[in-house]
């Protein structure tokens, strides 16, 4: 229990160190780096890191969308250049199929496409969130203020994934009764489940008045909260998710690099929904603006 605190402790301390910094290259370098380690993670769950012909396409394509995201791309074409990019890693994966019948599957190939998909795509959003923040609160990046309005539409990311998985567990250690999904999680149990989204939900209304009152503008009461709900269920989701192909594949921890937690997959699985979802919240602004 100490080295997971001291651990969650360091990887919080970390996270406020790269938001503030969020308009160095340091930003999308360590989203770039953090898909590279959840993709090797994901490769090897599947024993398909072995193998080149998966591996190559599948770093590079890791390696490359976050940088895309944050240099080549303004913050509303963004999305294009994502799905450019995805195109061309699923040509690659279908020109491998091909190319090496009988060698390489379909399955094989559908496996690799969705999970290394699913994980780029995630970290690759928080660089697009990064820029749609900037343009929405009319701040672009400019060096005489790191900590710019860009990182508003950051850090909900990290408190519907962090909030609902902190107050799940000891909500679920205090009043749990009922197991959520037995076979994928044992320990998670229903009443920690609505204890997270709960406190999730109370959570996006209190960032919303603190934002409000640095940027004086007023929080859109109505939208918070709902988002706090959508974002605090998708966290769950996600995290059930990924445990799925922990179970199907017989291994405990995605990876080791952070003690007491695991792997980057098992630390950050709840994040990576939520920044394509937080993604389409913003896109949809007219009908779910957060500020008046």
């Amino acid at each position: 229990m100490i080295k997971r605190i001291l651990t969650g402790t360091a990887i919080l301390v970390a996270t406020v160190v790269v938001l503030w910094f969020a308009w160095t290259p340091l930003y999308p370098t360590v989203w770039a780096a953090l898909g590279v380690i959840g993709v090797w993670e994901f490769l090897r769950a599947f024993g398909f890191h072995r193998r080149p012909v998966y591996v190559v396409p599948s770093l590079s394509f890791a390696v490359a969308i976050p940088y895309v995201c944050y240099y080549l791309a303004e913050a509303w074409e963004g999305i294009f250049w994502i799905f450019v990019v995805l195109v061309i890693y699923l040509l690659w994966l279908m020109l491998i199929a091909v190319l090496l019948h009988p060698r390489v599957t379909m399955t094989e190939m559908a496996q690799v496409f969705l999970g290394v998909s699913y994980i780029c795509l995630g970290f690759a959003s928080m660089t697009l969130l990064y820029k749609l923040g900037c343009t929405k609160l009319n701040n672009a990046k400019r060096t005489d203020n790191p900590l710019n309005e860009g990182v508003v539409y950051v850090i909900p990311v990290f408190i519907g994934a962090w909030v609902t998985d902190t107050f799940a567990y000891f909500t679920g250690v205090l009043f749990g009764r009922h197991k959520l999904a037995p076979e994928l999680s044992p320990k998670k149990t229903i009443e920690g489940s609505v204890g997270g989204l709960a406190f999730s939900m109370i959570a996006f209304i209190l960032y919303g008045v603190i934002i409000g009152r640095i940027t004086g503008r007023r929080p859109n009461y109505v939208v918070f909260p709902l988002a706090g709900l959508l974002m605090s269920l998708l966290s769950q989701v996600g995290d059930l998710f990924m445990s799925k192909i922990k179970r199907e594949h017989g291994i405990k921890d995605y990876g080791r690099i952070f003690p007491g937690h695991g792997g980057v997959l098992d630390r950050f699985d709840s994040i990576l929904p939520l920044g394509l979802l937080f993604l389409l919240f913003s896109h949809f602004e007219y009908f779910f603006s957060l500020f008046f």
